[in-house]
């Protein structure tokens, strides 16, 4: 089938791969000339990582074993823990190589161009991965809402201050996490609530001022900051998601851009792409694509993307009272149902990557 991909980033160049491994004729553009990522640090758990594998995509040295997921309260203390194998954390840039590598490897890749309608006609299937603004989205389905979570955000990598655990501290209104990664660095990330596209501070101190509340490690990580974190961005989402129509599909932050507080966003695009590619193997007509990925994807993904919304707006809460009734409930969650929400987002993953390798090693 000939197959275009609209769009190189995560959700992309992992569609491209499965394809064109598949056997497809698939042709990625990307409007971006160099595939240049923009972002600082990422976490995939289990279940996308065993996607992966299963289609052979080499990171190694790459990506920092996650070997712990903590929440804190504002002072430090670890308020839940959850082990994390199998989960990976990397420099973004690191990981787009290596999955830009592999889909070089199975697909005619093209860097500064956007699809025009003439060639978007020549292909059997269209496949749109071009973000929460997604101009093949607006093109099938129309202008979909895209609300604001009430809250902004800012990341970068620095220099790791002895921390070796996945961590969120929660404070009023703010919050700072950070992620091993390789190389002795860190992902840290400041989250605070403020009304939509508000200024940014002028200088570093008066960020450092803002999480002033956050103490502990979390703490350490502001104070060591040399400068603003280069990345920052409002935390949007799409109300719901879309899925495109006939044979336009959706996938990624196109289909349901899902705000951070998961950390899970590129695991859905990366599940996406395994189960398009699983839709093509068992015989589904591309003139149906569209409804049968919504079959497949839609509570899965849904989900996720509820979960995530609530457990950002407990997160951001303000006032003391609130403040210190949610770090107590935080605090009394059984571990089984901490364990419970992990298997939850690791074993559809799992299962994609079981399904895949059997069709990958027939080909």
């Amino acid at each position: 089938m000939r197959i275009l991909v609209v769009g190189g980033g995560i959700a992309g160049l992992t569609t491209a791969t499965v394809l064109g491994r598949l056997g497809h004729q698939v042709r990625l553009v990307e409007r971006t000339p160099d595939f240049a990522t923009v972002g600082a640090g990422i976490g995939l758990a289990a279940g996308p990582e065993a996607v992966l594998d299963a289609l052979q995509v080499d990171r190694a040295g790459k990506g920092e074993p996650i070997r712990r997921l903590e929440v804190r309260n504002a002072a430090g203390r670890v308020l839940q823990a959850a082990g994390a194998d199998g989960a990976r954390a990397y420099a973004r840039p690191e990981l787009h190589r290596a999955l830009l590598d592999a889909a070089r490897e199975v697909a005619d890749i093209r860097g500064g161009r956007v699809p025009d309608a003439e060639e978007r006609a020549a292909h059997e299937l269209v496949v749109g991965a071009d973000g929460i603004s997604s101009a093949t989205r607006d093109a099938v389905v129309g202008p979909v809402a895209m609300p604001y979570s009430g809250a902004t955000c800012w990341r970068a990598i620095v220099p790791n201050v002895g921390i070796d655990a996945a961590f969120e501290s929660w404070g009023d209104g703010v919050r700072v996490g950070g992620i091993p990664l390789t190389d002795r660095r860190l992902y840290c990330f400041l989250v605070r609530t403020c009304p939509r596209r508000s200024d940014g501070p002028a200088d570093l101190e008066t960020l450092q001022r803002w999480m002033a509340g956050i103490g502990g490690q979390a703490g350490d990580v502001v104070a060591a900051l040399a400068a603003l974190p280069p990345f920052h961005h409002d935390l949007d989402e799409l109300d719901r998601p879309a899925w495109g129509d006939g044979a336009t599909v959706l996938v990624g932050d196109a289909a349901h851009a899902v705000t951070p507080n998961l950390g899970f966003g590129a695991g859905l695009a990366i599940e996406d792409a395994g189960a398009l590619g699983l839709l093509l193997a068992d015989g589904c007509p591309a003139s149906a694509m569209a409804g049968a990925l919504r079959r497949s994807r839609h509570r899965r993904a849904r989900r996720v993307q509820l979960r995530s919304r609530r457990i950002g707006q407990v997160a951001q809460v303000r006032g003391t009272r609130r403040v210190r009734m949610r770090d107590a409930l935080a605090a009394a969650t059984p571990a089984v149902v901490v364990r419970r929400h992990q298997a939850a987002l690791d074993v559809p993953g799992h299962r994609l990557a079981a399904r895949l390798r059997p069709v990958l090693r027939t080909l």
